[in-house]
């Protein structure tokens, strides 16, 4: 289809020459003539057909004084394009040097020279060059060109009017184009003639009777030539006329303190404005330069503090200077046209100022007096990418000491306008002044000495730290935790406005709970490394932060159970919102951040910890534990030395006192759900007082309870660790609604009926001790605290015990003899048996063994309630002390080994000691 097209092209144009026709009508030499000449080999035809023989319009007669005759029949002049290129470089960058040469040849058709170009004066050459390559500087006839440009179509040079006559001489006129980077073509491949280093041209040319007469097509010419010519690169643009950019001095303020009056301190305001009028498209017009940074001349004397530049701190550095008694101060912008606003950009230098000086010194001169004004400063505007070609500067205005200068106009200028002449006596008001600059942030509350003090706020977003709540409320013992985690991401990849280390945050707190905080710190170098700020203004202020890529958590621990909202103080600084209760600043090096939080925004939230597994046997149908006649009236414990912790249960029967139904059952057993570490502990050394205590997987039971009405029984253990409390003992979430540092306790009937259950705070008590040494196994000495019981009691007690075992022995008597392999006795029936088993725990595990009770006729049963595997049953656990010994219990027992005592089954786990 392409081919086909092709020739009737071809054969469509040699009819029009036929005819005379060879002139296309096409108004001045514009973008939409480059572009369809640009692109017409290589959008629309694939051909070798000559360019000057293919339209771009439909073709018609040439006339008027805007047309333009195409065809390079009608031209004297060609361009042709030499085998030489030569590569320089320009601070550090690579040029590459292209050599055309501009010729006049003896063919021009005047039979179709409509308009004249055969005599034309040559006003511009456009080359189709590569739009990869930037162009940065061209000469003609081995002088710069001052007039030229680049765009997305090509590149254009302007001329001056051009004859053969006057300029072109017969060995042709030497043009250079110097492209950045290192190129091996100017031009791309031409698809009309894919011969490489082939240009797409046009030669406008101008005739007195129309200045767009002549605009010839064509392709260069390759020419074997040399040249020996060097074009040198240009003068770097100086003029700040020629970017968009202009900078002013706008105010110096008074000398100042942010210490209290130890240092003080000045600020120079400038002003960066980008609303100038530049001439776009010119090369190295500087238009559409970037400042990356900017130098100021400064006196060496001047101390810089810091330096910010739309309210943020950027960074600086001074450099030597080329004129003694300045240096230079370099400061990183990095903006382009297009990011400075109408009102500009504001950039403040600060500088430090003697004690006692009344007078700011001038940062820009070495010379200063009262009646001087400061300034002008000079600068320059530095773009690497145009390094060696744009490097404006200019001086800025003067202002006084503390005055406010107005800004310079964005526009520019407007053209003199007629106006009429002002009434007599009247007077021309002054033009508005700019808004000044707006004043500093209000600086945050003061901190406590010691800690970093920045004076400038910035968002925490665009600052490299931050800070989040968290974990809590948590629970911990009596107390409650809440943890705060300050990260800081200054790295050397830091993206963010504020790149800083952080010295340090302060929250607010409520000042009911501010002398009863404690801390926890990762780093125990840093335990007492806060400073805590009582009264109505309470805060706390952690001196120490994350530096470069980390993250530092800081625990608080309120002695008591509050919530986040307890521990916080609201309305601590303006614009606090009130769903927000917490408040705190983040401090850098440079600047600080305002942070409000609430509880729901917590980034850890701890799921509440499972249930503990309740023991199979467990009291679930049992009354509450406050319906009991026994109850435990004190639970404490204690860390007496530095290896062991002791706990105490103090346990009494109320009889009846305080509303409270005695159970028929005078016996009842006493237990505490215990971690299975600690019972698995305490099985192995039999740290407990009584001794007469059985040992399960989960808990401890001793299988009697206080009988004495109102007489305290002490129940205690000892574990080999130090600096425990309930939490880390007893089993805890068993119950609902169960609190930290709590135990569960049950008290059970001895014959199975009713059970008990509830739980009991434990409290620290320093008094606490372990009574004795390690448990003996002789009866020597009373460890466990004395109960005077009357004899009389004792005497009804036993009578009661002796019931219950006969009333034991005769049920089973009355059941069937067992037929399996262990119905063989293991023990001998005996009253003090009887009574040993009727006081018996009573609870039933996975783990249980069941123990056979001897019958009448020597047949064993299998109990209906046995007693545990892990636990041992002590010989004389139910042993009733004798009328003649006021103490009781004892708290170890001898273990007198006969054929009457329970025996375990081979098979069954070994039992504790």
């Amino acid at each position: 289809m392409k081919g086909a097209r092709a020739a009737v092209l071809q054969i469509f144009s040699l009819c029009l020459l036929s005819l005379g026709v060879t002139a296309f009508s096409l108004p001045t030499l514009d973008d939409a003539f480059l572009l369809s000449t640009q692109r017409l080999g290589r959008d629309l035809l694939q051909t070798s057909l000559a360019a000057y023989l293919i339209p771009t319009m439909q073709p018609q007669l040439c006339t008027g004084p805007n047309c333009c005759q195409m065809t390079d029949y009608t031209s004297p002049y060609r361009l042709q394009h030499l085998n030489r290129t030569t590569t320089t470089s320009v601070s550090g960058k690579v040029y590459t040097t292209f050599y055309m040469n501009l010729i006049g040849i003896d063919y021009c058709d005047s039979a179709i020279d409509i308009n004249q170009c055969c005599t034309a004066n040559i006003t511009s050459i456009w080359v189709d060059v590569d739009p990869e390559y930037k162009v940065r500087y061209a000469t003609f006839n081995n002088q710069p060109s001052i007039i030229a440009q680049q765009t997305d179509l090509g590149f254009q040079m302007k001329l001056l009017p051009t004859s053969l006559a006057t300029g072109v001489p017969a060995s042709g006129v030497l043009i250079t184009v110097t492209v950045e980077k290192g190129a091996t073509y100017l031009c791309p491949p031409s698809d009309i003639a894919p011969i490489p280093g082939l240009c797409g041209v046009i030669i406008e040319g101008a005739t007195p009777q129309n200045a767009n007469a002549c605009c010839p097509r064509g392709l260069s010419i390759a020419e074997n030539k040399n040249s020996t010519y060097i074009p040198q690169p240009p003068q770097c643009q100086t003029d700040i006329n020629s970017t968009v950019f202009s900078v002013s001095l706008q105010s110096v303020t008074n000398p100042y303190s942010t210490d209290g009056g130890a240092t003080k301190q000045a600020d120079y305001t400038f002003v960066l404005n980008a609303g100038r009028q530049c001439a776009q498209g010119q090369l190295n017009s500087c238009c559409d330069l970037a400042v990356e940074y900017m130098q100021f001349q400064i006196v060496d004397s001047a101390k810089i503090r810091d330096v910010h530049m739309a309210g943020a701190k950027v960074i600086y550095d001074l450099a030597p200077w080329n004129q003694p008694g300045y240096q230079g101060l370099e400061v990183n912008v990095g903006l382009k046209p297009s990011d400075v606003p109408p009102e500009g950009i504001v950039i403040v230098v600060t500088i430090d100022v003697p004690q006692s000086a009344t007078l700011v010194p001038n940062l820009c001169s070495n010379t200063r007096t009262p009646a001087d004004q400061l300034g002008p400063c000079f600068f320059k505007l530095i773009d690497e990418e145009e390094a060696g070609f744009c490097c404006p500067n200019g001086l800025t205005s003067t202002v006084e000491q503390g005055l406010m200068s107005p800004p310079p106009s964005r526009q520019p200028p407007s053209p003199p306008t007629q106006s009429s002449p002002s009434p007599p006596g009247s007077q021309t008001p002054p033009p508005p002044l700019s808004p000044p600059v707006p004043p500093r942030p209000p600086s945050p509350p003061r901190p406590p000495p010691g800690v970093c003090e920045p004076n400038k706020e910035a968002p925490l977003l665009d600052t490299s730290m931050g800070l989040g709540y968290y974990e809590g409320p948590v629970p911990v013992s009596a107390t409650t935790e809440f943890v705060f985690m300050v990260s800081n991401h200054n790295s050397t990849s830091c993206s963010s406005v504020w790149c800083q280390d952080v010295c340090g945050w302060q929250l607010f707190v409520n000042p009911a709970v501010a002398s009863s905080l404690t801390f926890k710190a990762e780093d125990p170098a840093n335990n007492n490394n806060q400073l805590v700020m009582p009264g109505a203004n309470a805060s706390v202020t952690f001196k120490y932060g994350p530096a470069s890529e980390g993250t530092t958590l800081y625990t608080i621990v309120v002695p008591k159970s509050v919530s986040l909202a307890d521990l916080c103080r609201p309305n601590a600084l303006p614009g606090q919102p009130a769903d927000k209760p917490c408040a705190a600043i983040v401090k850098g090096i440079y600047v600080y951040s305002t942070v409000f939080f609430s509880q729901s925004d917590v980034m850890v939230v701890r799921s509440p910890p499972p249930p503990h597994p309740v023991p199979v046997d467990f009291c679930y149908d049992g009354l509450p534990l406050t319906d009991s006649c026994i109850q435990v009236v004190n639970t404490t414990y204690n860390t007496p030395q530095a290896d062991q912790t002791v706990l105490n249960f103090t346990v009494v029967n109320l009889d009846g006192q305080g509303g409270c139904v005695p159970d028929d059952d005078v016996i009842m057993s006493f237990q505490i759900l215990l971690e299975p570490n600690v019972v698995t502990e305490l099985s192995d050394t039999n740290a407990v007082m009584p001794s007469s205590a059985v040992f399960t997987n989960r808990g401890i039971t001793w299988p009697w309870s206080p009988v004495v009405p109102m007489q305290p029984v002490f129940y205690m253990f000892k574990v080999g660790t130090g600096n425990l409390d309930a939490t880390q003992t007893c089993m805890q979430n068993v119950l609902p609604g169960q609190p930290p540092n709590s135990c569960v306790v049950v008290f059970r009937s001895s014959s199975g009926g009713k059970c008990y259950r509830g739980w009991v705070v434990a409290t620290k008590s320093s008094s606490l001790t372990w009574p004795g040494g390690e448990e003996k196994t002789n009866r020597a000495g009373v460890i466990a605290p004395a109960v005077v019981i009357p004899v009389v009691v004792v005497a009804l007690v036993a009578a009661a015990i002796l019931f219950a075992a006969y009333r034991k022995r005769k049920r089973f008597n009355s059941q069937d003899a067992a037929s399996d392999d262990l119905a063989a006795p293991l023990a001998t029936a005996g009253s003090a048996d009887l009574a040993r088993s009727s006081l018996a725990v009573s609870e039933r595990a996975a783990s249980d063994i069941q123990i056979r009770l001897p019958s009448a006729s020597g047949a064993s049963q299998v109990a209906s309630r046995p007693a545990s595997v892990t636990g041992r049953m002590p010989s004389n656990s139910g042993r009733l002390p004798d009328a003649s010994s006021p103490v009781v219990p004892s708290v170890a027992s001898p273990r007198v080994p006969n054929s009457a005592s329970p025996r375990m089954p081979d098979a069954s786990p070994r039992s504790p000691r």
